[in-house]
């Protein structure tokens, strides 16, 4: 039995599919503005094709952004639907309306916005309709299609021509005539270009809308300005010996003892590893608290920060990092921070 689930593959190729498609399709319309701004030689375009620019950009943004969030739903939702085919059994003696023998299981199929499976069967004397059946064994209709305008009844034909389906609803009430046309020839779905897949998926993962590297623009002219009247002296720039020395103090006053500093790893910041034993009464969750309250206390006003994320407790035994900064944009920040 075939499964909903298909290879990974398949869903990229189907989200990545869609994106170049109406991208290209963007990129169709600027280029028809670009044509008239060339031919016609004056603005009266210029802001049409900008908007359209903006429109391309924040477009691919967003594709790119929804990409693999999008992708895992589709997967998870086939997924759930192949679990939803194993854990029910295909419903027994369905029997034809019109000669009342026992009909064969052709498909399955969702319903409720996919909560619910039904199962459809076909008569083996293709005597018709078909039947589509929920798991408990109720019948599913077809809500009746009404005329839009008045509700009235409609009177259904269709029409097949070099395959194209023409479907025509005409209202017994009013006689209003309603007319669609699908396409049943089949668009021939080739294999996606690599490139393609580069320049309108991949290359726009990460990148911003613009919007957003406007204010990013604008934000960093205002850090500059502001970056230029900040002195890092006013900070406290304390080095490793004083920052043990400091530390020590204040956490021994707070009854935690057998405090040690570990080799510090070096890198665009000087990374500590401390550890100290709790001789209070505390439990782990008051331990971790009362130290990260200490640390984050003493180290406020310097170049040093804990990584609170670092910190953890078993039976009295602590650990934690600190890291100490002394490039000029990470002191920058940290006055900031101040401030």
């Amino acid at each position: 039995m075939e499964k909903f689930r298909k290879s990974d593959q398949f869903y990229i190729d189907q989200y990545d599919r869609h994106t170049i498609e109406e991208l290209k399709e963007l990129e169709l319309q600027i280029e028809k503005v670009y044509k008239k701004i060339k031919t016609n030689q004056n603005s009266e375009h210029d802001s049409d094709y900008f908007k359209l620019q903006m429109q391309y950009q924040d477009t691919a943004v967003h594709f790119a952004r929804q990409r693999e969030k999008l992708i895992q739903s589709r997967i998870y939702e086939d997924e759930k639907r192949d679990r939803s085919i194993q854990s029910v059994p295909i419903p027994k003696n369905v029997r034809c309306n019109t000669c009342l023998e026992q009909m064969k299981f052709d498909m399955f199929d969702f319903v409720e916005n996919d909560s619910e499976i039904i199962f459809v069967f076909s008569c083996n004397h293709k005597h018709l309709p078909k039947k589509a059946i929920y798991a408990d064994g109720r019948e599913f209709y077809v809500a009746k299609h009404l005329c839009s305008y008045c509700g009235g009844k409609l009177n259904s034909t269709k029409n097949e021509t070099n395959g194209k389906l023409t479907l025509i609803d005409t209202c017994e009430q009013c006689n209003q005539v309603e007319t669609i046309e699908i396409n049943r020839s089949g668009k021939k779905i080739l294999p996606i270009n690599e490139d393609e897949r580069k320049k309108y998926c991949t290359d726009f993962i990460g990148s911003n809308t613009f919007y957003e590297d406007l204010e990013a623009i604008t934000n960093l002219s205002i850090s500059l300005d502001q970056d230029s009247e900040i002195d890092v002296n006013k900070l406290k720039q304390l080095n490793i010996a004083q920052v043990e020395k400091v530390l020590s103090e204040e956490l021994e006053k707070a009854k935690f003892t057998k405090i040690q500093f570990e080799k510090p790893q070096v890198g665009r910041y000087l990374t500590v590893e401390f550890l100290a034993q709790d001789l209070s009464d505390r439990n782990e969750t008051n331990s971790v608290n009362k130290l990260v309250q200490i640390i984050q206390k003493v180290l406020f006003s310097t170049n040093w920060r804990l990584d609170v994320n670092s910190v953890s407790c078993k039976l009295g035994f602590l650990s934690a990092h600190i890291k100490g900064y002394s490039v000029k944009e990470d002191l920058l920040r940290i006055l900031k921070e101040i401030r």
